[in-house]
């Protein structure tokens, strides 16, 4: 999933065809005809493969006779029904090279017969551009800053060692793990070998296929997820707050994933967050473990990640931090990956909690973290920091699953959380022996009538929530 490379062509062209178009309009007026005209017709070009590219992102083929294919929706099956997918601005700058090339054809065809041009100036071309760079400020602003920092890429500096770093074997295995959940789609501290099934149950619930229609005036567009929030707790680095990736991309045996600059500069402006460096990032394994899934599921669905790495916050933080991202999960185009762990038992954890009470060990480990997941299901953050409090138990992402649960609390939407699977990396038997827990939750809102998934992947190192929206099925 090339979502960087595809993004950065997209503006790449949309900005040349917009200073093209200026600078023909400046030499038609200078009096030179023919540079002013081959620019008007490159900017059209460029205009035209702008929308182009932009079809092929939507997944829309260029197979349907009688119209123009790519610029209608390929889901509209009823001809009268059919949407244009690009924004207006799109259809505006194609409207303005056209025009351009009206213009200075006119003008050279003037020139060449050593006429006086009937048509003295001509500002629409200088307006159209001036519009599509004010419309597209923010997202050119963004476009620039990436030029000038030009791609700073992590690496996945556990490929190799926590999972596989072949391609080809790496989907086989995510994909046999996802079918075998029979969900909606045909990551120990040791990687995936014990975690990659628990985690299939969670990404398994995504679809993003499925969309929201929403309405905005005289246009309609379909919302589909096209960000995805990363928060993971911290195993190497040391901050009490929240840490942004500066990278800018992040790479994966099967496709990279563009970091959402726009959030990234939105949350920095609050000034909460910290910046952690590359080999901070690359260090840190508990969001990373997640980016395979993540490519492997929005394959072929432009989407954009925003890391976060959640420091050693106090209860407080970790309530502002919910407040501040709050708005993020009512947005419908987002959803949240959480990276924890559950139960880390055995003396090389320094945690060997025992209820004699529950019988062997292994029930008893069973039975402390189905108490945390109970109240996890509540979305009771206060009751979680209590039961952390009484039972201390090894939960790596403390903190994390914490900052969801205020977020759950603050937003708008109702969220239900319900854990739908359990797992444990061995059964302890005798105090030597020793384990790590997985689980897979899934939940669902009201709001909008609409339906949320959250999963939960419990591993060393790795545990997940997930949060889409979903169009919900039609009863007959």
């Amino acid at each position: 999933m090339k979502n960087g490379a595809s993004k950065t062509a997209e503006w790449a062209l949309l900005v040349t065809s917009v200073v093209l178009e200026a600078t023909s309009a400046i030499f038609e007026q200078l009096g030179h005809p023919l540079p002013s005209m081959v620019m008007a017709f490159v900017a059209l070009l460029l205009s035209i493969l702008d929308l182009i590219l932009k079809a092929r992102q939507r997944g829309i083929t260029c197979d349907r006779r009688g119209l123009l294919p790519c610029f209608y929706r390929h889901s509209s099956l009823d001809v009268r029904n059919r949407k244009p997918f690009a924004s207006l601005v799109h259809y505006f700058g194609l409207a303005g090279a056209l025009w351009q090339c009206c213009f200075t054809t006119v003008g050279y065809h003037y020139t060449h017969q050593k006429l006086v041009n009937p048509i003295k100036l001509c500002l629409l071309s200088f307006i159209l551009a001036l519009c599509v760079l004010i419309s597209k400020k923010k997202e050119i602003r963004v476009f620039f800053k990436i030029l000038k920092n030009m791609e700073k890429i992590r690496r996945p500096s556990h490929a190799g060692s926590w999972y596989t770093d072949n391609p080809k074997k790496l989907e086989e295995e995510l994909e046999g793990w996802l079918s075998a959940t029979g969900l909606t789609k045909s990551p120990d501290v040791r990687g995936y070998s014990y975690s990659g099934r628990a985690a299939a149950y969670a990404f398994g619930n995504i679809d993003p296929t499925n969309m929201l229609v929403s309405f905005v005036i005289m246009w309609c567009d379909f919302v589909e997820i096209t960000r995805v929030f990363l928060l993971g707790p911290s195993h190497h680095y040391y901050t009490p707050k929240c840490a942004l990736s500066t990278a800018t991309v992040y790479e994966t045996p099967i496709g990279d994933l563009p970091i959402d600059l726009e959030v990234i500069e939105e949350l920095k402006a609050t000034g909460k967050f910290e910046l952690m460096d590359l080999q901070v990032d690359e260090a840190e394994h508990s969001m990373e473990m997640h980016l395979p899934y993540l490519a492997k599921i929005f394959e072929g669905h432009p989407v954009k990640v925003v890391p976060i790495l959640v420091g050693s916050l106090h209860a407080n933080n970790e309530a502002m931090y919910g407040r501040l991202l709050a708005k993020y999960v009512d947005d419908p185009t987002n959803f949240f990956s959480v990276s924890s762990d559950f139960c880390h038992w055995g003396s090389r954890f320094q945690y060997t909690h025992y209820d004699k009470k529950c019988g062997p060990i292994h029930k008893s480990i069973e039975a402390l973290d189905r108490m945390g997941m109970d109240i996890i299901e509540t979305g009771n953050a206060d009751a979680f920091k209590q039961y952390l409090s009484e039972y201390d138990n090894t939960i790596c992402g403390r903190h994390p699953i914490s900052v969801f649960l205020h977020m759950s609390r603050n937003c708008s939407t109702k969220i239900k959380i319900k854990f739908l699977r359990y797992e444990q990396s061995s059964q302890c038997k005798t105090m030597r022996d020793s384990s790590v827990s997985y689980a897979s939750a899934a939940a669902k809102v009201s709001a909008y009538g609409n339906s949320i998934a959250l999963g939960w992947q419990q591993q060393q190192g790795c545990a997940v929530i997930v949060v889409y929206w979903k169009r919900p099925s039609k009863v007959a």
